[in-house]
């Protein structure tokens, strides 16, 4: 590992302990379904413990990640019977009906999701079972983390809209909107690092003008409740305004503009992948950033930063070689 490498299993193994200890403390409740999710969780989160703390790549990670999905399995299902995916009525009715609605039910399947994601990831990455999916698995590594995180903000925009509808949607909050979720989701982006980076991540010393680790971006934005984005807007205006022919940018102008005017942030991240095409283009790089940034801008906002920050990522490492990528870069 050269300087400036930062591997992610230690961490990663940290945080899926803390997850197995949150499991011994649920040991005992009444229920033999509930009992069965706390064993399965107990078992996936202590395999992969071990697995990134000992580094293992063979069959040991894809036992505990299929635990992982198995159990999210379970807890997807259980939400049917538990009315987690309905709405309680005892504004207009008085017998306490439930109903399926469909803002409870896709925290649930987002959370399902992110597990089987992670599980995908690892057997297009770590076997030969797949192939031609394993270059677009380690691209889409933080796919499961955002998944898993955006479970929490589907779950309170959930309740948001439940409670404005007249309606009593109490069986959701506790499964999602606590300390295991954030945890693991805080896991799944350092396992997803971990299965698309096997030799530790390069932070800011080896990277160019431009470079932020990928670590560092996803943990600032998570520990901040996404409040870092506006200060990445910034910086990278800034560094965008490099790009010849385009009108420079004011970065304070941006954030104020991302801050206070209504979907002026999505509008941001479209124009501002355009000029990053441009840029990649000039180093011989796969453009077309634009397209993918608008679709996740208006839901999804960190998958946009993430693949924009990653392309900057890599041409501000082609900066720091000594020969450029095309001539273009040379001139």
């Amino acid at each position: 590992m050269t300087t400036g490498e930062k591997q992610t299993n230690i961490p990663a193994g940290v945080i899926f302990t803390l997850l197995a200890l949150t499991q011994l403390t649920k040991l005992g409740s009444p229920g033999a379904i509930y009992m069965l999710i706390i064993l399965t969780s107990l078992a996936a989160f202590g395999v992969l413990a071990a697995v990134f703390y000992t580094g293992n790549r063979t069959n040991l990670p894809l036992i505990g990640f299929g635990l992982l999905a198995a159990a999210g399995l379970l807890i997807w299902c259980n939400g049917f019977a538990l009315h987690a995916y309905s709405t309680e009525i005892w504004v207009y009715r008085g017998d306490d009906e439930f109903r399926f609605n469909l803002f409870c039910f896709l925290p649930g399947l987002a959370n399902f999701a992110s597990k089987l994601g992670i599980l995908g990831i690892a057997v297009a990455v770590l076997t030969d079972k797949a192939p031609q999916y394993r270059q677009k698995a380690e691209t889409l590594w933080f796919l499961p983390a955002v998944l898993q995180g955006g479970s929490i903000v589907l779950a309170l925009l959930a309740y948001l809209f439940t409670s404005i509808l007249g309606g009593s949607y109490w069986p959701f909050l506790p499964a999602f909107l606590n300390l295991d979720t954030v945890l693991l989701t805080a896991g799944l982006a350092l396992a997803g690092l971990w299965l698309a980076y096997p030799d530790g991540l390069s932070e800011g010393e080896d990277g160019g003008d431009g470079y932020i680790g990928m670590v560092k971006l996803l943990l600032l934005n998570l520990f901040t409740l996404g409040i870092y984005q506006f200060f990445w807007i910034h910086r990278t205006t800034q560094y965008l305004n490099r790009v010849e022919g385009e009108a420079r940018q004011k970065p304070r102008t941006q954030v104020l503009a991302c801050l206070f005017v209504l979907f002026y942030t999505v509008y941001w991240i479209y124009k501002n992948a355009q000029r990053l095409d441009i840029l990649a283009h000039e180093y011989n790089i796969h453009r077309n950033l634009a397209i993918v940034c608008l679709a996740f801008a208006p839901f999804l906002p960190i998958v946009s930063i993430i693949v924009m920050q990653d392309r900057i990522n890599t041409i501000s490492t082609l900066n720091t070689q000594p020969v450029p990528a095309s001539g273009a870069a040379a001139q």
